[in-house]
């Protein structure tokens, strides 16, 4: 009897041992991330990117396949990290995108540890977006109706860049409608009418897309002239003089001469601020001459085109390089 009672209580002391978890394997709380990843591009170190995750069933269809909405975001950590998921096993498909590149979508599969799941880490590099349309998109298509809705016979439209020292450029056809720009990015200034009608101007900004310019799409209602024209005298051409850092110089000399040349260039009248009123409701082709001292001169040709009840006043950029003399 009493080597039984002596089993039982090594028998006892043995299963106390063997059912309690080994020191230090008991599981933490804290619950684990099912995929780490961290995306990069050899093109930039600048990258907005965005990755998504979901359960993927057996059966079902390719990651890629799926929209962007039916994944749920991963975390974000900066510096191109993410985690995504929380102790989820089994096929995951992850997808992740950036603004100019391939999108990359792939499925990994997560396995069940004895606490928590077996994270997955991948890297993944973008690559740049590829664009197999090379057709140019219009920056600004501009539709001029009267205030019927009907389209204007014979409109007009030019454009050109407020910080530009080109010449204003004309607007070309395209179907019923005007294109100004061809994947122009930024802001542009376009004026627009027809004869009969009042001239509008407006200023629009243009956004970069993936493949082409997001063009602007613009309808203008123009106004009949049937009233009298205001006494307000516009100049022809206004010229904005500055330095290559952008700096005014309000002491510069500008001067205009009208085709055909007369003798002598025609004086622009001055401003504090370095801007220069050149010619009054005078319409047709001008030289305009810049100078400013240690800085090299600078000559430009430009076209005023008439208006209905004042001439297109046009607005001119000049960027003058300052002399460097040795010694």
């Amino acid at each position: 009897m009493r080597h039984l009672v002596c089993f039982l209580a090594l028998a006892a002391l043995t299963c106390a041992t063997a059912c309690q978890p080994a020191q230090g394997r008991l599981c933490d709380e804290r619950a684990a991330y099912s995929v780490r990843v961290h995306v990069s591009t050899s093109f930039s170190t600048d990258l907005d990117a965005r990755v998504f995750f979901r359960p993927v069933d057996q059966g079902d269809p390719a990651a890629d396949e799926e929209p962007a909405q039916a994944f749920a975001p991963c975390d974000s950590f900066g510096d191109g990290s993410f985690a995504c998921g929380v102790e989820l096993a089994g096929r995951i498909g992850i997808l992740v995108e950036a603004e100019g590149y391939e999108p990359h979508s792939q499925i990994i599969d997560v396995a069940q540890g004895s606490c928590h799941v077996v994270a997955e880490v991948l890297d993944i590099e973008l690559e740049p977006l590829t664009c197999g349309d090379t057709e140019e998109a219009p920056s600004v298509l501009l539709s001029l109706v009267d205030n019927q809705g009907n389209r204007v016979e014979g409109a007009w439209a030019h454009w050109g860049r407020p910080d530009s020292d080109s010449v204003a450029q004309t607007c070309d056809p395209l179907f019923n409608d005007l294109a100004c720009g061809w994947e122009e990015v930024g802001v542009l200034e376009i004026e627009a009418g027809a004869e009969g009608y009042l001239p509008w101007f407006s200023s629009i900004e243009v956004e970069a897309g993936e493949c082409h310019v997001d063009t602007r799409y613009i309808e203008v209602v123009l106004e009949a002239a049937d009233g009298p024209c205001d006494d307000e005298v516009r100049p022809s051409i206004v010229v904005s003089v500055i330095d290559m850092a952008g700096i005014p110089l309000p002491d510069a000399e500008v001067h205009f001469v009208p085709h055909p040349k007369p003798l002598e260039p025609r004086a622009c009248l001055s401003t504090d601020n370095g801007r220069f009123f050149c010619g009054e409701e005078q319409a047709g082709e001008f030289d305009v001459l810049v100078n400013a001292d240690g800085h090299f001169p600078l000559s430009l040709t430009v076209e005023v085109p008439e208006g209905i009840c004042h001439v297109q006043t046009q607005l001119i950029q000049a960027r003058l390089e300052a002399m460097v003399i040795d010694g």
